[in-house]
């Protein structure tokens, strides 16, 4: 059976999520998403932490941006496109592993949210989310960039990641 992932990349993930268990501000997950980068080659990231009601509609949320455009953050904040994001939208409803062009076949995406993420060259990505035990905390991380394809790899390492950015965000930033 053919490795999902190298020896140098089982160890790089491993540094990366042994720091997280230490990570207690924005600024260090800031640091230790940049690290990332070392094992998927993004150009953009981001994380949002959300608080959820009882029945798992979104209250509050919090983002926190790693290296997407200021511009756009401000765009997607400002026009409240998390209200027609379809990635956005799907986290939040399933929180599970998602390539951005598959959501988009799934969904209508709204003309002026889709021109707007062109302007940025945000066309494709990733996006993984968790929500806590209890249910009142969902999260997501976000990552864009063009070499980013669909590919085993990229979801493993995903996969593995994104509990340890959950649990920053749902203990240590919310």
């Amino acid at each position: 059976m053919k490795e999902i992932l190298s020896h140098n990349d089982a160890v790089t993930l491993l540094e990366i999520t042994s720091a997280s268990l230490s990570c207690s501000n924005e600024g260090h997950l800031k640091e230790i998403l940049s690290q990332f980068k070392k094992l998927i080659p993004f150009d953009y990231a981001a994380c949002a932490v959300s608080g959820l009601n009882e029945k798992g509609a979104i209250e509050t949320s919090h983002i926190i941006n790693v290296s997407y455009p200021r511009e756009w953050i401000h765009i997607y904040s400002e026009n409240r496109y998390y209200e027609c994001d379809p990635v956005f939208i799907e986290n939040f409803n399933r929180f599970g592993l998602q390539y951005w062009r598959d959501t988009y076949r799934k969904y209508e995406v709204p003309k002026a949210f889709h021109y707007h993420a062109m302007d940025y060259d945000l066309r494709d990505g990733y996006t993984h989310g968790m929500k806590n035990d209890r249910g009142n905390i969902g999260s997501l991380l976000s990552i864009s960039g063009d070499l980013l394809e669909p590919d085993l790899r990229t979801e493993t390492i995903l996969s593995i990641f994104i509990p340890f950015v959950h649990g920053v965000l749902d203990v240590s930033i919310h």
